[in-house]
């Protein structure tokens, strides 16, 4: 790490000019974390891969719109994009002509899936029981707990490790661990062997969604599914964000499912059948069309795309939300007369965070209250940053 290969990630920046390989996130990518603006698209980059696309996010999307127009300009790209089935169709639309299809078989077995429907108003409460039930079934095999969100995740780690004690030691110990953005680097100690001598330990892995794709944990023979999740919508009216529950999409709950890799895997899903039928969309909505997109079209700006109709989205945004984030960074002075960036303007697209928190930490220079606003700006981004 550092030398062939480098790495730009949330929780470390690791590169080299004599990498050959570069592994970074699509919001690392987005923003210039240590790679857009150091790595040479025009003359070094042979091959980009897109993974776990499925997610939809805005920096997903943006890469994907601007990796295919940069394909046009250099043939010798290779543009490697790896989806699930149910996205193929719509990503050799979006891609056009000339796209290959390589089809990778999945696990042969399917894991059965239980629906069973919870009487608890409290999904936290509710997935604790079931994780306790399967435990007491004494059947061997790690458990993987989808919750909606990290508090959620939090309150379930601390209920099972309390529950775990009065639990009879003929079971086996019960370990809960959380998977979480916030732990950093510290959770690849998933993949550590963990220490018991007195017996049978069974793992409980909890997580909200970065478990669905972006980890491969082979001893998992039970998956618990809450089915919601908690996700941050933009409303233009009033131009705010709000905070909602949300069912999951059936191509989610199908992606939570295969998650159970043993062969006799089963996947308990805590609603009922009918609510999956009616009640969850098809497919993941794409966060482009949910969130504020006052950041992006900073982004656009400072990458010289003037004219937002010469980015390709594989769902444009409403051109008037587009025209709103224009209207609120001209109100942030991030623009001058002509609608160009000014000299506020592309400091503050330097600075990963909303135009608006930004703008607020270039103003607290003014006022001499950074270390205040630093605070302030750390509660309302923590999640967003995984601190």
């Amino acid at each position: 790490m550092g030398g062939i290969m480098a790495e730009s990630v949330r929780w470390g920046n690791v590169t080299a000019e004599s990498a050959r390989w570069g592994n970074v996130t699509a919001e690392s990518a987005r923003w210039g974390n240590g790679t857009a603006e150091s790595v040479r698209w025009d003359n070094e980059v042979g091959v980009v891969i897109l993974d776990e696309v499925d997610e939809r996010t805005v920096a997903s999307d943006l890469l994907l719109g601007l990796l295919k127009d940069v394909t046009r300009q250099r043939p010798l790209l290779r543009l490697v994009v790896m989806t699930s089935p149910g996205m193929e169709k719509r990503f050799l639309e979006f891609l056009e002509d000339g796209v290959s299809v390589v089809r990778i078989q999945g696990q042969e077995t399917v894991p059965q899936v239980v629906y069973h429907a919870s009487q608890s108003h409290d999904p936290v409460l509710a997935a604790c029981h079931m994780v306790l039930d399967v435990h007491r079934l004494g059947d061997p095999g790690d458990i993987l707990l989808f919750l909606a969100s990290e508090e959620e995740v939090v309150r379930c780690n601390a209920a099972v490790m309390v529950e775990a004690l009065s639990l009879s030691p003929s079971l086996g110990s019960l370990m809960p661990l959380a998977l979480l953005p916030s732990a950093g680097s510290a959770i690849q100690s998933v993949y550590e062997p963990q220490q018991n001598e007195s017996g049978y330990q069974r793992h409980v892995f909890l997580a909200y969604n970065m478990a669905e794709l972006s980890f491969s944990l082979p001893g998992i023979r039970y998956v618990i599914d809450t089915g919601s999740e908690l996700q941050t919508v933009y409303n233009p009216r009033i131009r705010a964000d709000s905070v909602v529950y949300q069912p999951i999409s059936k191509a989610k709950a199908k992606m939570r499912t295969i998650r159970a890799r043993a062969n006799d895997g089963l996947c308990y899903r805590l609603y009922s059948e009918s609510y999956f039928q009616t009640q969850m969309p098809d497919v993941t909505p794409p966060r482009i069309l949910q969130e504020n997109l006052s950041r992006l079209v900073l982004l656009l700006k400072r990458l010289d795309i003037a004219d937002m109709g010469q980015c390709d989205f594989l769902d444009r945004p409403a051109p008037e939300i587009l025209m709103q984030a224009l209207e609120d960074l001209d109100y942030l002075a991030a623009l001058d007369d002509d609608g160009n960036l000014s000299e506020v303007g592309i400091i503050m697209s330097e600075i990963p965070l909303d135009p608006q928190i930004s703008k607020s930490l270039l103003a607290a220079c003014e006022f001499q209250c950074v270390s205040e606003m630093v605070t302030l700006a750390s509660m309302l981004t923590g999640n967003k940053c995984g601190n």
